[in-house]
């Protein structure tokens, strides 16, 4: 039963501590993100291009974040499996719950939708580069 507290403790530990550190960088990311959109506003073409930039931007963030978290905290809290497959299963949907709750009253239509998408794509791969390197 002791085994089994450490164990959620530890889950849970993780889980929020993922969600700090990436609401963190979120927060950094959405401030590049919001001068990369203000740059590209002249076009169709343009902007199209400075979507998909801003989607590998966050992709690339998101991974350098989870190396930098790598880092500093080598050793996961969750050691089994199945609760780091979850844990990369909901973490990226609560950080863009957490983007769209944040900012649902400064951002509006694509603005909305692609600011929680790059919060989601940040928050995937910070998971993905934890769950495949983390000790």
């Amino acid at each position: 039963m002791g085994e089994l507290l450490v164990l959620i403790v530890g889950a849970l530990l993780e889980f929020i501590g993922q969600i700090l550190l990436q609401a963190v960088f979120e927060l950094l990311v959405g401030g590049v993100v919001e001068v990369m959109k203000r740059a590209y506003r002249d076009g169709d073409e343009r902007e199209n291009r400075a979507i998909v930039l801003l989607y590998l931007l966050s992709l690339g963030l998101g991974c350098g974040a989870g190396a930098l978290s790598l880092w500093a905290f080598p050793h996961l809290l969750v050691k089994t499996l199945s609760l780091r497959l979850l844990n990369l299963a909901l973490t990226p949907f609560a950080v863009a719950a957490l983007t769209a709750l944040w900012f649902r009253r400064s951002w509006t239509g694509a603005a909305q939708f692609h600011g929680i998408g790059h919060a989601y794509v940040f928050a995937l791969a910070v998971a993905a580069v934890r769950l495949a390197w983390g000790q």
